[in-house]
Order: C-alpha cells, then sequence, then structure tokens
C-alpha cells in the first residue's frame, strides 16, 4: 500500500446480513431498497427480509423465488427448490445469501451488464401453505462506468484541529475489487475508517478520514476514489487551512489563503497591509 492512501478492508457479507431485522411478524411482508447501483462487472447485494404471521406453521420449508420483470415477462432469477426454471441469462449467478427459514432473501448478483437492469421482485411460498409476492419492486442500475463518489468535508479547516472528511459510494460487491479510498493525506497523522450499509434501506460504502492540517497543507489537493478493476472514479478536496499562531508579545494573526512570516509589531501598528491580494492578516496587539 503506498504511503498516503488506504483501501479498507470490506465487512464480511454475511456478518452485516445477520443483522437484518425481518418486518413485524404479525403480518405479511417483504423489505428491501427501493434502488441500488452497481458497476458492469461486478456484483451486486440486494438485502431482503419477509415476514408472515407467527401462527403459520413452516415445517414443510419455504420456497423463495427472484423475478425479473414481475409485471411483465416474469422471468426468473432464482428458484430454491426448481433451478431448472431460472432463466439461462442468471444461471449461476443468483445467489440466495440470507436463510429463508430466518425470513432472509437477500440476493447476490454476479457479473451484472447494463442488460442486468431492471426491476426485481421477491416472493416466497410455504410448502403446504400461503405463499406471497412482494408489493413492489426493488430497482438494479447497472452501469459501465463508475459514478463519483460523494465527499462530504467542512468548507475551511483549522490549523492543529482535527478535521474529518468523509467519503461514500453506492457500489458494495462482498469479495470483489471494488474498492473505496483516499490518496494524499498524511498517515503519520490521520486515521482511517470504513463503514458499510448493508440493510433493507440501502446499501453505502463510506470511508471517513481524520487529520490534522498545518498552513503547509493550505491548497492541497486530497482525493477519494472509487475503483473497479481497471475502472477508477475520483472526486477533490481543495483544503482551506486557516493558520492560528501567537507570537511572545501576546499578538494573534488569522491568516487566510496563505502564510507570512510574523515578526512582533511595534506598538503602534493596528493593521498589517495585506502581503498580496490573496492574503490577508488581523493583528490584535497589546503590550507587556
Amino acid at each position: 500500500m503506498s504511503p498516503g492512501s488506504a483501501t479498507m478492508r470490506l465487512p464480511r457479507c454475511l456478518v452485516l446480513l445477520a443483522s437484518l431485522v425481518p418486518p413485524a411478524l404479525s403480518s405479511w411482508g417483504v423489505s428491501y431498497p427501493e434502488s441500488l447501483r452497481a458497476s458492469g462487472g461486478s456484483c451486486l447485494v440486494v438485502p431482503c427480509t419477509f415476514s408472515y404471521p407467527a401462527d403459520v406453521t413452516t415445517t414443510g420449508g419455504i420456497v423463495a423465488i427472484w423475478y425479473k420483470d414481475y409485471e411483465g415477462q416474469r422471468t426468473v432469477v432464482f428458484h430454491s427448490t426448481a433451478p431448472q426454471d431460472v432463466d439461462s441469462r442468471f444461471g449461476g449467478r443468483a445467489q440466495l445469501l440470507g436463510d429463508p427459514m430466518a425470513r432472509n432473501c437477500t440476493l447476490l448478483l454476479r457479473g451484472v451488464t447494463p442488460g442486468d437492469s431492471g426491476l426485481y421482485r421477491f416472493r416466497f411460498e410455504i410448502i403446504h401453505g400461503d405463499r406471497w409476492s412482494a408489493s413492489r419492486d426493488v430497482t438494479l442500475s447497472i452501469s459501465d462506468d463508475l459514478e463519483l463518489p460523494s465527499v462530504t468535508s467542512s468548507k475551511e479547516q483549522t490549523e492543529g484541529q482535527r478535521s474529518t472528511l468523509e467519503c461514500s459510494t453506492p457500489y458494495f460487491c462482498p469479495g470483489g475489487d471494488t474498492a473505496l479510498r483516499w490518496e494524499g493525506y498524511d498517515p503519520q497523522v490521520s486515521q482511517v475508517s470504513s463503514h458499510v450499509q448493508l440493510d433493507t434501506s440501502g446499501v453505502s460504502h463510506q470511508v471517513t478520514l481524520t487529520s490534522s492540517f498545518t498552513w503547509k497543507d493550505h491548497s492541497k489537493k486530497l482525493l477519494c476514489v472509487v475503483s473497479d478493476g481497471s475502472k477508477r472514479a475520483s472526486t477533490e478536496v481543495v483544503l482551506r487551512v486557516r493558520r492560528t499562531c501567537g507570537g511572545d508579545r501576546g499578538h494573534l494573526c488569522h491568516c487566510h489563503h496563505g502564510h507570512i512570516p510574523l515578526l512582533p509589531p511595534p506598538p503602534s501598528l493596528q493593521h498589517f497591509p495585506p502581503a498580496s491580494p490573496s492574503l490577508s492578516c488581523s493583528l490584535a496587539i497589546s503590550v507587556l
């Protein structure tokens, strides 16, 4: 790993799936995100849970079925008991990560292409019992180009104080080549942490950079980079570091957009004129 960059290992998918909570057990229902995105050639996880009344007996087992275009062609993407019914376009690519007996219907779709984009719906059938289809679809969008990662940070950083910058992407592929990282920071004074959201409200991967900066970092560029194999997309952050410094005669200077050497001013000086059009300082002086 090169200095000033970090690629965080993604948490194991099945550990995250264990935290999925099914809807209320007193009703029939299916829950998953409204929409998800993926990069072509990568994989896509659809977090999914379902529920049924507590008095329903499932000792015979539960059949899990995923469809594409349920209201139209009703293409079978995954079938837990009749794999021969799966459309050839999805054969060997669709896998149920969740356990139906634990009311978990999470789907993993590998090797996705733009042709896989569309509406998907889950249906479960209780053997020797009732069956239920989700009331709505989840929209999957797959594109060959990576979407730029989103960055959140303060407009200005104060010298010597800890600053936090967050970067996120909707792409998550367990065990794949998708990676999210920060580049250009000083690892000696920085910490990087990673978090993956994987639940029925959505999927995202976030990397948080916490660091302290000096006036020398002003106008320095940091990059948040998402990559998938040879594909790469980045968002740039230009640091705006506010310098705060005190002199031994009690004067205080706040410099914006640059740096000048500070010398103890004479007591009569009330204002230090700008050294350049892009630099201004205000001085507060006390004579000891």
